[in-house]
């Protein structure tokens, strides 16, 4: 039922957008972010994604800290779809043997936002977070 859920509002999402912009923030591209309007009376979204920063087709399973709050779906861990209010996000994006990946975001009412986050390998072997 959740995954359905995830799908439809996926969907919606995507469907409800109605004008686009590319942003590479990073001069790394560590990181992307695409800007979309929202169609749906106001809602605000962040859609995050984690790619492998070697392989940028490998989808990696990650889990996320916005403003300090984990966020992690065993039911679909490589495409997290939040509805969020308007404001400023901390996002950090961790990974078992991937070095961390953070970003700050400001997201207005109607943004439907996807950020795409690359991972690279960590060479440490064990770190502390």
């Amino acid at each position: 039922m959740n995954n359905l859920i995830v799908i439809i509002c996926s969907v919606f999402t995507f469907s409800s957008c109605a004008s686009t912009q590319t942003e590479n923030v990073n001069s790394k591209k560590l990181y992307s972010v695409e800007h979309y309007t929202s169609a749906s009376y106001g809602a605000t979204y962040l859609n995050l994604k984690s790619f492998s920063f070697e392989d940028k087709d490998q989808l990696i399973p990650a889990a996320y800290h916005i403003n300090n709050i984990p966020f992690y779906s065993s039911d679909n861990p490589v495409n997290k779809v939040l509805p969020v209010l308007p404001g400023q996000f901390k996002i950090r994006a961790l990974a078992i043997g991937k070095v961390p990946t953070e970003l700050m975001i400001e997201l207005e009412r109607r943004d439907s936002v996807v950020v795409t986050i690359y991972l690279k390998d960590d060479t440490e072997p064990l770190h502390y977070y």
